[in-house]
């Protein structure tokens, strides 16, 4: 690994978000949510019928 001298605020921060970005995706990586979840998290005005939900399930 190749390592940089940071010098100035700007590389402080990008280092910084990139470490925090790498180390998020490798532990704690969630994936995709299923559409069924999606859905159940849509706001009550969009009315999904509860037939629909339960087709959902599959």
């Amino acid at each position: 690994m190749i390592m940089a001298k940071i010098e100035n605020e700007i590389q402080y921060n990008w280092a910084v978000k990139n470490m925090v970005a790498g180390y998020s995706e490798k532990h704690f990586s969630l994936g995709e949510p299923a559409l069924a979840d999606v859905i159940k998290l849509c706001p009550p005005e969009i009315n999904f019928s509860q037939s629909y939900k339960k087709g959902m399930r599959r």
